[in-house]
């Protein structure tokens, strides 16, 4: 188990609209290719950007060529991690410890949403 600063340990998933996300994150675009999950516990913000359905399904279609160019053990290894990002932890992750009074204006925007949904 992940410890943070503080001790806290226990994260809960932040709603977080499409646009926001965008604007708060412009070097992390949600685009088709990629969805994003924020994760916070009041402490530490937690961006999961995860592949699309779009991704896994031209993945698929592609699944002969995959064995031709790489075998079959890490063609089905590969597979398995893009289907099952969740389970085999094979998300992009990245983290950002919260400073309330602090001069980063994304982190003010953060915590208000953290106690907005939490409210």
């Amino acid at each position: 188990m992940t410890r943070y600063p503080g001790g806290h340990t226990a994260m809960s998933r932040v709603p977080v609209s499409k646009s926001q996300h965008n604007q708060m994150f412009p070097k992390r675009q949600w685009n088709w290719k990629r969805r994003a999950e924020h994760w916070s516990n009041g402490v530490v913000w937690e961006l999961r950007m995860y592949a699309t359905w779009q991704v896994k399904l031209i993945n698929l279609v592609m699944l002969p060529w995959h064995v031709l160019a790489h075998g079959l053990p890490r063609t089905a290894r590969e597979m398995q991690r893009l289907l099952f990002q969740n389970r085999t932890r094979s998300y992009s992750r990245d983290a950002w410890a919260l400073n309330p009074s602090g001069s980063r204006p994304t982190d003010h925007k953060l915590l208000e949403m953290y106690h907005d949904f939490h409210q």
